[in-house]
């Protein structure tokens, strides 16, 4: 594993000062995962963020898009032998928080005492913060290495869709982003303790959203809804707990979905190695359109 700090990232000599415990933890946590080939640590701006992502994902990937104000990013794509490979890039105000959290308690001991208690409750919080991130990216590379290796799928990054002629494909792809998005969270959680209880105000707006805006808008709104209750059922799979979502009765037809997608989600991550993959890939998909149907067309 390379480890990197581009040339314009503000927070560079900070960084070094501090970064052993960060980067011997980085080492341990990849080691199991052959395709992470770089760690790349980038400025603080997102534009300058973005640009490094763009710069150094060529070789294996020349068509990344980065989400807005995003903070952290796993790019994966083959190498000229058609070997998988994978960078993952960490915003530098980020990666300081995590050097932060990889020096343990003593380090937040020596801000209480020269910068006082409300500076160190921040430096907390933000470690805190950050130790989730790095994990989450982390917890996408075991997902994407694995679904390679295992199944021989990887992620299209960049591919025109035309709906709803693409309908079924188009979901199934989002679908797979979804069960991405919950591995990662869930493998984040499996390393940490203490972490705050989802929101649920963005789910049960999405559920109350019943005006169809086209296609293309309402399967983004049913993305959004799949993406964040992913987010919320993981919390709850990985303290071994029941959810409980308070909604309307007229909500239940779309929930009893959401339960089966659940359930689906938690099994299959626990067979991560052993999937009837087509099957699977198809059912992921069925259920992100019939909550589609459900909800806009019905």
């Amino acid at each position: 594993m390379d480890y990197i700090i581009t040339i314009d990232c503000s927070l560079k000599e900070k960084i070094v000062n501090i970064d052993k415990p960060a980067v011997q933890l980085l080492e341990y946590l990849v080691k199991p995962i052959s395709s992470v080939r770089k760690i790349i640590v980038t400025d603080c701006d997102f534009e300058n963020y973005r640009n490094s992502v763009k710069e150094y994902s060529i070789e294996i990937d020349d068509c990344v898009q980065v989400t807005k104000n995003g903070v952290a990013v796993v790019i994966h794509g083959l190498n000229s032998q058609n070997v998988l490979e994978q960078y993952i890039f960490i915003r530098g105000d980020i990666f300081y928080s995590f050097c932060m959290y990889s020096c343990g308690q003593e380090f937040f001991e020596f801000i209480r005492e020269n910068c006082g208690d409300e500076q160190a409750s921040s430096s907390v919080k933000c470690a805190n913060l950050a130790i989730k991130f790095v994990l989450h990216e982390i917890g996408h590379a075991i997902d994407y290495e694995n679904l390679f290796m295992t199944y021989g799928y990887l992620p299209v990054t960049q591919k025109q869709y035309y709906l709803p002629k693409d309908l079924k494909e188009y979901a199934e792809r989002e679908a797979m982003t979804i069960w991405s998005e919950y591995f990662a969270e869930r493998y984040a959680l499996s390393h940490i303790q203490n972490t705050d209880i989802p929101s649920v105000d963005e789910i049960k707006e999405l559920l109350s959203d019943t005006f169809s805006q086209g296609v293309v808008t309402d399967i983004g709104k049913i993305f959004r809804l799949l993406y964040w209750f992913a987010f919320y059922i993981a919390y709850y799979h990985s303290k071994t707990e029941t959810y409980a979502l308070s909604i309307q009765n007229d909500h239940q037809d779309i929930m009893a979905l959401l339960n089966e997608l659940s359930n689906t989600l938690e099994r299959l991550y626990n067979e991560s190695s052993n999937w009837e993959f087509e099957s699977e890939f198809a059912n992921l998909g069925g259920l992100f359109i019939k909550i589609y149907e459900l909800k806009y067309l019905s």
